[in-house]
């Protein structure tokens, strides 16, 4: 799961919401896996994530929404000098190894 918060415009003025989403097309380990090295697999996704997204500014496409209501995104960095959009993050955590592709259907590699 993470965490986004958003700007939706309200009345002319922004308003901002934390919204929790799944990164869609991806399965990471799990955080409070009772598996000690998938656990600490979780924890080295989480930072990667964080180091590609934490404090910047990124597009998200917003797709439909998992089986516990959460909206599946897909997230691209943003450059903001040239205004366009720039890698995709869930492409990079597959490619960087922190996680595996899924498109909801088997058992999941982690």
């Amino acid at each position: 799961t993470v965490h986004l918060v958003i700007a939706v415009e309200q009345g002319g003025a922004p308003v901002y919401r934390r919204v929790r989403c799944r990164l869609a097309h991806i399965n990471t380990a799990e955080m409070r896996s009772h598996n000690i090295a998938e656990a600490n697999k979780a924890r080295v996704a989480k930072q990667a994530l964080t180091d590609m997204i934490d404090e910047k500014i990124i597009h998200v496409s917003f797709g439909s929404d998992d089986m516990y209501g959460r909206p599946l995104v897909t997230i691209h960095q943003y450059n903001v000098n040239q205004k366009t959009i720039g890698d995709c993050v869930n492409t990079r955590m597959i490619t960087g190894g922190f996680a595996q592709p899924y498109e909801g259907e088997g058992i999941k590699a982690y």
